[in-house]
């Protein structure tokens, strides 16, 4: 199979290994790219959150962006707890030297919120480091607990054409963003496999009908992949 890998390099690492040894050929095609506001006003509104008790991080391209404006992520004790969407983000924290106090299970927009909510020490306001084009969920979810937010811009995203074979029999597709760079006439051609319910959503709303990863990770796409394979109904995902 023909696997189309849109999203860029050092996500899902291990997924294009695990194809290949499978004997699938994969074609990389990134269809966004992420890009650090590096400008004096972002870093500055960035760091008045390490005053907040917490900072949750929705993916790991934000932690990559506060890298990236070097701003320390302390933690607890002498910092804001740290949250994290998934393991992905949570990794993310740790090779910035950095430990998540929490990690949102599934790894959603409303996983987090649940995982923070739950906690005993929830407070706000909450600092949401993010790009520019994150969906509310995160901070509707907490701002309707009650929960003051305080979301900072550092990173925007950038859309590139499609690159992907003419002869693409499977797509990845990892974020809404990327959904929308699609052309149209993959669909009734090649499987598509979303990351999540969210990016589904976003494939289902262009027409497309995709199979759902339920985790962002290798194992999970493979599976779908299987599906395909086996003509398997595809599976659309909810809205978080």
């Amino acid at each position: 199979m023909r696997v189309v890998l849109t999203h860029a390099r050092g996500r899902l690492e291990a997924l294009e290994a695990a194809l290949r040894r499978r004997g699938d050929e994969v074609v990389r095609a990134p269809l966004i790219e992420t890009v650090p506001c590096s400008c004096a006003a972002a870093r500055a509104a960035a760091r008045k959150l390490l005053a907040s008790p917490w900072l949750l991080f929705p993916s790991r391209s934000a932690v990559e962006a506060w890298a990236s404006l070097g701003l320390p992520l302390p933690g607890a004790p002498h910092g804001p707890k740290l949250g994290a969407v998934g393991g992905a983000t949570a990794a993310a924290l740790a090779t910035a030297g950095a430990r998540a106090t929490l990690i949102g299970e599934p790894a959603t927009a409303e996983g987090l919120a649940r995982a923070f909510l739950a906690r005993a020490d929830a407070a706000g306001p909450v600092g949401l480091p993010r790009g520019d084009r994150a969906r509310p969920t995160l901070e509707d979810r907490l701002r309707e607990a009650g929960f003051e937010t305080a979301p900072v811009t550092i990173y925007r995203t950038e859309r590139r054409p499609w690159r992907g074979s003419e002869e693409a029999e499977a797509v990845v597709v990892a974020s809404p963003s990327a959904a929308e760079g699609l052309p149209a006439d993959l669909a009734g051609r090649a499987a598509l496999v979303a990351l999540g319910p969210t990016t589904a959503a976003a494939l289902h709303a262009r027409g497309f009908a995709p199979w759902t990863a339920e985790r962002p990770d290798a194992a999970s796409v493979l599976d779908r992949l299987d599906d395909a394979r086996r003509g398997a109904a595809p599976t659309v995902g909810r809205t978080p």
